[in-house]
């Protein structure tokens, strides 16, 4: 599993991102399609059944045990987030890809491994790599100050190029899209920190780099980026959302929840331009990644300094445009893109050249990825089979619309610490009463001191707020007291109770109140289902799901609100009922 410095990382940055697959949108497609293609040779794909028994092309056939343990991670995954779809790649010199579920909850067609998605956030390294392409034609330098394209900006002659690309300029996040150019003006002068001293993932960086880039070229990023990347590779299915024309009937689309807590499709339409706003298939995909590490893009020196990570807590983090990680065979280099409803990961192995991408179309939270990314990593090493997992619930059993229930499910190890530490989950809570979608939310449990805590935590961001209150962060603990019991019996419990915290951010004085909410008496129609199941690692995983009404839920005593320094401090009774006037603004759902 994904370590905790890695997940902390995670949840505060705001990736882009999204995907799906399967076989030609003409034919009748069955849930799981699976294709190999040759990285030399992708004009002649040839479609495997996932009948092994099938006669297959004359490309090398993947390991049918390892390519059944694949597919069975891939529905599992799906199955434990409620999900509705994940397309899964993998190969070194030749792609091999899966779908598995539908690209629409409306017209339940499958997923194709040929769909369109966005990539989100991987689109910052194409944007890192047309840089240092430009810097060896010698038309920027990396170690230039940004003042030489922006005069006016504060600390424009402290702050580099390679600084924006590694995210240590200090420049606050900006998540407002619609006004490119107004961005610059509405960061000038708001800093994090001194530029040069610390590390904070900000989108804004990679919007003044593209506006760099088309200040150094006289076009648009856009164009330079396909004159430099995308032409040359033949990525013939890889486009800027919004700024080109694309099939649109090739894309799949996202999804989330409904107030009810029911699946519905969702788009959306941002402006992310080289920040975020890429979309790509998996083949092409395949082929970016495989030039781009096989040296087929940059040059050595070139390669390096994207290469050249900065520390954080003196872990390796980020270089330019790309992460760097360890899992449970060696380091990789990977990239996120979250979408809020709709995730990307890839993943580079150069121990074994091993590439790995892949996307859904369900969840805006990459780290979901990277737990089946993990997962992967013992199949393909000849580590471990993946059966086939637990079974869930029909879904219908758990939504009964109505207003005051809350639907849960999580998926994780749950091993034993001696003090709290989070281990990142796979699932979901909704909670209709206060709708919020799981725009930027990670899932913890762990077990300590006797009993099971689970976590939810979210972001959200402050442009879907109205009024004073400009973010809000949603905490959810869920705490199970007999969890060795309750998977024994084997049948519903009782035996948990939830508070829920709800934390208030002023952006222009950075107050903060908490304020909570206790489920531990309320809730006579609460139940939950605990059942276990093992993966390649070895590792035992538990699937917890269920639901309890919220009716009559009541705001527990002894909530807290903070100063700036975190010291507490006594709330006020504005501060307490400021939640209930705040409007959440959610863009209709398609």
């Amino acid at each position: 599993m994904k370590r905790f410095t890695s997940a902390a990382i995670l949840i505060f940055m705001l990736f882009f991102g999204a995907a799906c697959g399967g076989s030609s949108k003409n034919e009748e497609k069955s849930d799981t399609d699976v294709e190999t293609n040759d990285i030399e040779n992708t004009d002649e794909d040839t479609e495997l059944l996932p009948d092994a028994d099938e006669p297959v092309s004359e490309e090398p056939e993947f390991d049918e045990k390892k390519l059944e343990s694949i597919k069975n991670l891939a529905e599992e995954y799906v199955n434990s987030a409620h999900g509705t779809g994940v397309v899964i790649g993998f190969g070194k010199d030749e792609l091999t890809s899966i779908a598995y579920g539908i690209r629409n909850s409306k017209t339940q067609e499958p997923l194709s491994t040929d769909d369109l998605f966005d990539i989100g956030s991987i689109t910052k390294n194409f944007t890192a790599v047309t840089m240092l392409l430009l810097q060896e034609e010698g038309k920027v330098n990396l170690d230039q100050t940004i003042d030489k394209w922006f005069p006016d900006f504060e600390k424009g002659d402290k702050i580099t190029v390679r600084m924006l690309l590694n995210h240590t300029s200090g420049i606050l996040e900006w998540n407002e899209f619609d006004d490119l150019e107004g961005m610059v003006d509405k960061v000038n002068g708001k800093f994090n920190f001194e530029p040069g001293t610390d590390w904070s993932y900000s989108n804004t960086n990679f919007v003044i780099a593209g506006l760099i880039i088309n200040k150094i070229t006289g076009k648009d990023a856009v164009e330079v980026i396909r004159e430099k990347i995308l032409d040359p590779l033949g990525m013939t299915h890889t486009f800027m959302k919004n700024f080109e024309e694309y099939p649109l009937d090739d894309k799949a689309h996202g999804h989330t929840f409904d107030e009810y807590g029911n699946i519905v499709p969702y788009e959306l339409n941002e402006r992310f331009w080289t920040a975020g706003g890429i979309v790509s298939n998996i083949e092409d995909m395949f082929k970016y990644s495989h030039a781009l590490f096989n040296g087929e893009l940059l040059s050595e020196e070139s390669m390096s300094q994207m290469l050249d990570f900065v520390k954080v807590s003196g872990i390796p983090v980020y270089g330019l445009g790309m992460m760097y990680d360890k899992g449970h065979h060696g380091e990789f280099y990977t990239h996120g893109g979250d979408v809020i409803v709709t995730a990307a990961l890839i993943a580079f192995y150069p121990e074994t050249g091993e590439i790995h991408i892949l996307f859904n179309n369900f969840s805006g939270s990459s780290s979901t990825l990277a737990i089946l990314n993990d997962w992967m990593e013992y199949v393909l090493a000849d580590e471990g089979e993946a059966e086939k997992g637990t079974v869930f619930p029909d879904w219908n059993e758990l939504v009964d619309n109505g207003d005051d229930t809350q639907i849960f499910s999580l998926y994780a190890p749950i091993p034993d610490y001696e003090s709290e530490e989070l281990n990142e989950s796979i699932g979901y809570f909704i909670y209709p009463e206060d709708y919020i979608p799981d725009f930027y939310c990670t899932h913890y449990m762990f077990k300590s001191q006797g009993y099971v805590k689970i976590v939810q935590q979210c972001m959200e961001p402050e442009r879907y707020y109205e009024g004073t209150i400009k973010v809000g962060r949603t905490d959810i603990d869920m705490y199970l007291s007999s969890f060795e019991a309750a998977v024994e019996y084997g049948e519903p419990t009782q035996n948990f109770y939830i508070t829920k915290y709800d934390y208030y951010y002023d952006l222009e004085t950075d107050f903060l109140s908490k304020i909570c909410y206790s489920l531990e008496e309320s809730d006579p129609d609460k139940y939950m289902m605990i059942s276990s199941s093992q993966h390649p690692s070895g590792t035992e995983y538990y699937t917890i799901w269920g639901k309890s009404k919220m009716a009559e839920s009541a705001r527990a005593k002894g909530c807290e609100c903070y100063n700036k320094d975190e010291t507490k401090r006594e709330c006020t009774e504005e501060e307490l009922t400021e939640n209930e006037t705040t409007i959440l603004n959610i863009p209709t759902l398609l």
